[in-house]
C-alpha cells in the first residue's frame, strides 16, 4: 500500500484509541469512575450496534453489550447511561473525528488529488408538483406540467 495512504489511515484511526476515547469521556463527564459500561463499549454500541439502535429495547441493547464483552448488566444500568453527558460525549467524539478528517483532507490534498481524478455526483431526485403549481413552476414533468420526462 502507498506510504501516504497508510499515513492517512493511521491519522483517522488515532481517534479510536481507548486512551483518546477515555480522555473525551472524562472531559465531558461521561466517565466519572470505573464502570462495566466503558466509554469505548458505549461508543461501540451507539456507532456500530446496528441501525435499529433507536427502536431496540433496553433488553436487546443490554444483550448486545453482553455479547460484545463478557459482562452482565441490567437494562436499568444501561438506561442510566443514556443521558445529557452521553450526548456531550458522543457529540465531542464526532466533532474530534471531523477535525481529524478535515486536517487529513487539508494536509493530504495533493495526495487525494493524485489518487482521485474526479468526483461525480449522481442525483435522481424528482419532485412532482400538483396541477395547481403548473403556472408558477413550469418545467420538467409531473402532473403540473405538459412536458413529460422520457423513461
Amino acid at each position: 500500500m502507498h506510504k501516504n495512504i497508510k499515513n492517512l489511515m493511521k491519522s483517522l484511526k488515532q481517534l479510536y484509541l481507548t486512551d483518546i476515547i477515555d480522555e473525551i469521556a472524562f472531559k465531558t463527564k461521561f466517565l466519572k469512575r470505573k464502570t462495566k459500561i466503558t466509554p469505548e463499549l458505549f461508543l461501540s454500541l451507539c456507532v456500530f450496534g446496528g441501525e435499529d439502535l433507536c427502536i431496540s429495547s433496553l433488553v436487546q441493547l443490554k444483550s448486545r453489550i453482553e455479547n460484545m464483552k463478557d459482562i452482565r448488566i441490567s437494562p436499568q444500568a444501561l438506561d442510566q447511561r443514556f443521558n445529557k453527558t452521553a450526548v456531550d460525549f458522543l457529540r465531542t467524539v464526532f466533532y474530534e473525528m471531523l477535525k481529524i478528517q478535515n486536517k487529513v483532507l487539508i494536509d493530504k490534498e495533493s495526495l487525494l488529488k493524485n489518487h482521485f481524478k474526479a468526483i461525480k455526483v449522481v442525483d435522481s431526485t424528482s419532485v412532482v408538483l400538483p396541477e395547481s403549481f403548473k403556472n408558477t413552476y413550469k418545467g420538467c414533468g409531473g402532473s403540473g406540467s405538459a412536458y413529460q420526462l422520457p423513461l
